[in-house]
């Protein structure tokens, strides 16, 4: 006995509906896991930018080793230059894109998490320049 054209619809249709749920659920599970990536750079990618800038041990050429030294000899003013490779690129680690991810503003968001975590005292205020230079002042 041949199938109608109705039955043979209506088993393509809850194939496709099955298959069409299938395709979504993968899709799904992919961006999860493009997302899990995307935070695991930005992650690694922090942390890089934070160690060289803040390194656990002073070194000589840390932001924090030369407001010392500047505040050491009595002056109130410090010109510390960032690299700005050090903030390019995270548009593709962010949500928005490269409006919430301007190296200026990347670079402001660093130093304001510095500030929060104690890093950078308090009466600390900066100018960022352009190409990343900082003016200190306090």
């Amino acid at each position: 006995m041949s199938e109608t054209f109705d039955t043979k619809f209506d088993r393509a249709f809850v194939t496709g509906i099955f298959e069409r749920k299938q395709r979504e659920e993968r899709i799904k599970q992919a961006r999860l896991l493009a997302e899990q990536e995307r935070e695991r750079k930005r992650e690694e990618r922090k942390n890089e930018v934070w160690d060289k800038y803040f390194p656990k041990n002073e070194e000589e050429e840390s932001l924090q080793a030369g407001l010392l030294k500047v505040a050491r000899n009595g002056m109130r003013m410090f010109f510390f230059k960032f690299d700005r490779k050090d903030f390019e690129g995270w548009h593709n680690l962010v949500e928005g894109g490269y409006k919430n991810a301007h190296p200026v503003d990347m670079l402001d968001k660093m130093l304001t998490h510095a500030r929060e975590k104690h890093s950078l005292p308090g009466c600390i205020s900066w100018d960022i320049r352009n190409n990343c230079g900082v003016v200190f002042n306090w």
